[in-house]
């Protein structure tokens, strides 16, 4: 029966011994997440201030990009626009108009519609024959 006080003591003592060796290791690990702590704090905030720098740079960059397109097009639309797509038919129609040619000429010369060749003499006709066309009309 003495055996059982003995072994009942050493069972306590290492249940004693359990209980310290958790709380120092519970300690310990609680002094490691704080020392992490305090140490990637600023580890983490400079890694979002950098991603927050890479964001802001592309977005600058894409800024410069869009303005440089803005100023292009700002500068084509200052610039007249070459019109290079006049009818085949209206430089020689042109040509009559100036030698006086009539509106009948002009349509079955080129092959315009009335309303073309009426332009053409309209805007193409000597200053002598629009004189005399305007006063003959009066």
């Amino acid at each position: 029966m003495q055996s059982d006080p003995i072994l009942l003591v050493i069972a306590l003592f290492a249940v004693l011994w359990a209980l310290a060796v958790t709380a120092r290791s519970r300690a310990a690990h609680r002094r490691c997440q704080e020392l992490v702590a305090r140490h990637s704090a600023p580890a983490l905030a400079t890694a979002a201030q950098e991603e927050r720098g890479e964001h802001m740079s592309a977005v600058d960059a894409r800024l410069v990009e869009l303005e440089q397109r803005l100023r292009r097009l700002g500068e084509q639309q200052k610039k007249p626009a070459v019109r290079d797509t006049m009818h085949p038919h209206y430089e020689p129609a042109i040509r009559l108009a100036r030698k006086g040619a009539d509106v009948d000429e002009l349509v079955a010369t080129c092959g315009l519609a009335r309303g073309e060749a009426e332009l053409i003499a309209l805007m193409h006709h000597r200053k002598d024959t629009s004189a005399a066309t305007a006063r003959n009309a009066t």
